[in-house]
């Protein structure tokens, strides 16, 4: 994940859109590691939704994102979701 989020952090500097593809890559590896972690079991997802609510700070600096960084993955993420229509 580090790996992954070093990658967004050179894509915002360099000034991508996060909805531009090179980036929705990122968005769209970054959801498959997520799906591969809590092995797609909803309640792991919602405790993973709700320490990311509840103190989004403590878990992109377990990471090494600042909060200029989590918000364009924030963005990035939201044109995935925009662009895969809601969910099933």
């Amino acid at each position: 994940m580090r790996e992954l989020f070093e990658k967004f952090g050179s894509a915002m500097e360099a000034g991508i859109d996060p909805a531009g593809e090179a980036v929705q890559a990122l968005a769209r590896k970054a959801k498959s590691l997520i799906e591969e972690f809590t092995g797609g079991d909803p309640s792991i997802q919602r405790s993973l939704n709700n320490m990311h609510r509840d103190d989004p700070d403590a878990m992109y600096a377990k990471w090494g994102v600042d909060a200029g960084g989590a918000q364009y993955m924030g963005k990035a993420t939201a044109a995935l979701s925009q662009e895969e229509g809601p969910a099933q």
